[in-house]
């Protein structure tokens, strides 16, 4: 895969700025209306040129189709993440229980046991999803349906098939999450326009991630 291709490939799509500029007013948005999937659906599109060797940014001719995309891209993710949610519940509660009867030295132990459980349990999660959601992202943009992100089975199958490219997929999002969270903390400094320019950030990450999801699609066997 090509690593720097993803940052600069949109400037070559001599519409790149309008539809750049289109993006950030649905990023602005969801965040004045409601948190709004289309971004989502539009890096599946993007996914989907790229897969077949289309490196223009997607029109904006079919947002329909993209929320609906987007959506039903969210609502996996939500379900794959609900374990983030239940984990700690379910190894603090029986810690709280037994603390409660027993002695306060032993009950703090226990406290402090179930929280290292729990932290450990959503590290360890964390970097589970780190393999899933591209996962999710490339079995929706091959098929198109909704049915597929939950076929489990599949889903594990398509990573341990591309192990070494979803390795690199999550390094890659670690390195651009680490970059761009400290160009956004620059932004934030910057009176007035400062976060409508992280508005545009948020559109270009979408951009880089969506190609590089592409050439992962491209380069791992259905």
């Amino acid at each position: 895969m090509d690593f720097v291709r993803p940052f600069t490939f949109l400037f070559e799509d001599k519409d790149w700025l309008s539809k750049s500029l289109i993006g950030v007013l649905v990023a602005l948005a969801g965040i004045l209306i409601l948190p709004l999937p289309i971004l989502a659906g539009y890096m599946v599109a993007l996914v989907r040129n790229v897969m077949r060797g289309d490196e223009r940014l997607p029109s904006w001719d079919n947002i329909g189709q993209m929320w609906v995309d987007g959506l039903a891209l969210w609502v996996a993710t939500f379900v794959y993440s609900l374990p983030f949610f239940l984990l700690p519940a379910v190894i603090m509660l029986p810690a709280v229980f037994a603390g409660g009867l027993a002695p306060d030295e032993v009950a703090d132990a226990l406290g402090l046991a179930g929280l290292a459980l729990t932290f450990l349990a959503l590290l360890l999660w964390a970097a589970v999803f780190l393999f899933v959601g591209p996962a999710l992202a490339l079995t929706y943009a091959r098929t198109g349906s909704f049915g597929a992100l939950f076929r489990v089975g599949q889903v594990l199958a398509l990573i341990r098939r591309c192990l070494g490219t979803f390795l690199a997929l999550m390094v890659y999002a670690l390195v651009v999450g680490l970059v761009i969270g400290v160009l956004n903390s620059i932004l934030s400094l910057i009176p007035c326009i400062g976060w409508l320019l992280s508005l545009g950030v948020g559109f270009y990450v979408t951009v880089v991630i969506g190609h590089i999801y592409g050439q992962a699609a491209r380069q791992c066997p259905a």
